[in-house]
């Protein structure tokens, strides 16, 4: 089967799931080549214009404007979207920020919107064009930001053998909450489908989190200081079943003084659920304080540290801190194994190492390379398209995924 051909049996498929499942739900194909063609309802089409694949602004507006001509219910458009995906025809070029910019647009005004973007070549078309795969484009942060403002979620699926610059696309699903997958063609259905099947929990997610002062948050940006009080923010997008986040506290020095006391923080989160009902949440944990290791440790939760451990370090890696990100992977598994005294630690410390290990292996490879050819360890340019994918997923990575180790 060709290229095209998987992705059109994937797409199919996953009409008659949606048709089945989510019959009231809206599905938009968008196709990009040359020419950027959105299949509106009643089997129309509207082609964007070439001239606007170079305007941000007018492609989103052409998105926003399409919004009333994309209203069919997927049981009703599914077989008519069927035959005009098999009709697909492959053309030159690779308009693919001008199709992501209109259907960042078109949805807009839908949160809880997904986006699935499926492409086996480089964006070299306007708006988000690539010249150059070592080339850090600021379209896909920018877009990536709005969309996660807007509610939607963006995931990027390319194939294996292509080089699509998976450092620039894999931004949008970063910062939206998304997927970042690259598949062979025989598992491009399976993986569109569990994209779909990850349902939204809620959008617009905020995290809040309040601390004494003689604490700080390791690498988190956005960290502000309010009366005796360290507050960070941070916006995730869009929240799953799968969106698991961790922080580690540093900074503690100061209170090893206060031992036997306790210290408060709190967890306040603010997202709206998919009916658009606006919830805050607030957790507050006080824990005890200790300066002996054997007590901080005697009851771990494993599962967090593991998780915790590949988090940053894959945060680190994506930098290019190669070096630090690796001490952070072997500080951990020590820690984990100082700790390990139940059948849970054990399976929480054997799911670290079967996780850390892929990442740990890429970035032994990367630092050898450096050695050798005298390449700036600190620049994350360069990495191809396995590399950044494996970077973006480490970064996001949930329970459910450190814990299959199959």
């Amino acid at each position: 089967m060709t290229r095209l051909q998987c992705v059109q049996s994937a797409v199919t498929q996953q009409l008659g799931m949606l048709r089945k499942h989510h019959p009231e739900s809206t599905v938009v194909v968008i196709t990009f080549g040359a020419e950027v063609c959105i299949y509106t309802d009643m089997g129309n089409r509207s082609l964007v214009a070439k001239r606007a694949h170079d305007s941000e602004a007018d492609l989103i507006a052409k998105g926003q404007e399409l919004v009333a001509q994309c209203s069919e219910k997927v049981v009703d458009a599914a077989e008519r979207l069927e035959m005009t995906i098999a009709g697909l025809r492959p053309s030159g070029n690779t308009a693919l920020g001008p199709a992501l910019t209109v259907g960042v647009g078109l949805a807009s005004s839908r949160p809880g919107s997904k986006i699935i973007l499926c492409t086996d070549g480089m964006a070299n078309n306007g708006v988000g064009a690539i010249r150059n795969r070592n080339q850090l484009v600021d379209f896909y942060s920018d877009i990536g930001r709005r969309a996660a403002e807007e509610g939607t979620c963006i995931s990027v699926i390319t194939m294996e053998g292509e080089d699509c610059s998976m450092e620039n696309l894999g931004t949008c699903a970063d910062l939206t909450g998304g997927q970042v997958e690259m598949v062979d063609l025989q598992a491009l259905s399976s993986k569109v489908g569990s994209m779909l099947a990850n349902a939204t929990l809620g959008t617009n997610l905020e995290i809040l989190i309040i601390a004494t002062t003689e604490v700080s948050f390791g690498d988190k940006a956005n960290v502000s200081k309010k009366g005796a009080a360290n507050v960070i923010s941070y916006t995730v997008g869009s929240a799953t079943s799968r969106t698991d986040l961790t922080f580690k506290l540093e900074g503690l020095t100061e209170l090893t003084k206060k031992a036997g006391s306790r210290i408060a923080f709190q967890l306040q989160l603010r997202y709206t659920r998919p009916d658009g009902e606006e919830v805050l949440q607030v957790l507050t944990h006080q824990p005890l304080l200790t300066t002996v290791r054997e007590d901080a440790e005697a009851d771990i939760n494993g599962t967090c540290v593991a998780l915790s451990g590949i988090h940053r370090a894959a945060r680190l890696a994506q930098q290019g801190e190669y070096r630090p990100a690796r001490c952070e992977l072997i500080s951990t598994c020590r820690l984990l194994q100082r700790a390990m005294r139940t059948s849970e630690h054990q399976e929480s410390y054997l799911s670290f190492i079967t996780q850390a290990e892929k990442l740990d292996g890429f970035m032994r490879e990367r630092e050898s390379q450096d050695s050798i050819f005298g390449a700036d360890s600190s620049n994350q340019r360069g990495r191809d398209d396995d590399a950044s994918r494996s970077m973006y997923q480490m970064k996001s990575l949930s329970v459910a995924e450190l814990n299959a180790r199959g």
